[in-house]
């Protein structure tokens, strides 16, 4: 089945917040999913807390807050993957030879490195990725 990333439709409905792959929260270059649902259901506590202290606030709180520090790496984290899978597709070999483009997933995947600290070091990889999107989806749906 599908791995759902981003949610375009509301992430609460009257006192029910999703988190995880509810929400649409899984790691845009791997498909991971735990880390992300972490990371969620963080901010769905803190919006709860906040409504606590000020009803009526539990909506906004997390759907702002879930699209600041969730949402807003997925172009990023898309570019990478998409980036990778060209560099795959096309020079499977180079891949292999160049530790670099494997040190950015895996510091990824550590925490040690985040989508949009890549994209800012690596702006035209970014570019690229960014760029082959359609290409790169096409690929992996025909899969």
């Amino acid at each position: 089945h599908w791995i759902p990333l981003y949610r375009s439709g509301p992430v609460v409905q009257g006192h029910t917040l999703l988190v995880g792959d509810a929400a649409g929260t899984c790691n845009p270059a791997n498909g991971g999913g735990i880390g992300w649902a972490m990371r969620s259901a963080h901010i769905a506590s803190r919006a709860i807390l906040a409504d606590i202290k000020d009803p009526g606030c539990l909506a906004e709180t997390y759907t702002v807050s879930l699209h600041r520090e969730v949402f807003s790496q997925y172009r990023d984290g898309l570019a990478m993957r998409n980036y990778i899978f060209f560099l795959i597709a096309t020079r499977p070999r180079s891949v292999t030879a160049d530790p670099q483009v494997w040190s950015w997933f895996i510091d990824e995947l550590q925490g040690k490195l985040t989508y949009p600290e890549w994209a800012k070091a690596h702006p035209a990889a970014r570019s690229l990725g960014g760029a082959l999107a359609p290409l790169v989806d096409t690929f992996l749906i025909r899969q």
